[in-house]
């Protein structure tokens, strides 16, 4: 995967391969980057009658921790109160989950998805 213009480049496609891997395994994406103040996710989508809030990690390589180690208390709270604003927005009232997808960037990237992250 190559990258000419830095991070955001790279969170964007990273975050692409993440949707594209999603929509590949049978979940329909509803949102991309929901933002409120104090909070972001990354991709909200629906598999069955469950939505999945995931937040999308990358790293070069994996030497010195796995992305998804990355996903701390701190990074778990800002999910979980953009995730309370997207479902009083919307009034849904269903199952919903918050999952991990990392990306192991390079040439051929890897993709890990931790369903139910936390």
């Amino acid at each position: 995967m190559a990258v000419k213009n830095g991070a955001k480049r790279l969170g964007d496609a990273v975050e692409q391969l993440a949707a594209d891997y999603l929509i590949k395994n049978g979940l329909s994406l509803i949102a991309r980057n929901y933002c409120v103040r104090g909070g972001e996710i990354d991709i909200i989508a629906k598999e069955g009658d469950c939505v999945v809030f995931a937040e999308v990690k990358t790293r070069a390589a994996e030497r010195f921790a796995a992305p998804r180690e990355a996903v701390g208390g701190k990074k778990r709270k800002r999910l979980k109160l953009a995730a309370e604003n997207w479902l009083a927005e919307t009034g849904y009232g269903g199952f919903c989950r918050f999952d991990v997808i990392e990306v192991i960037a390079g040439d051929r990237p890897l993709i890990r998805h931790w369903r139910d992250a936390f």
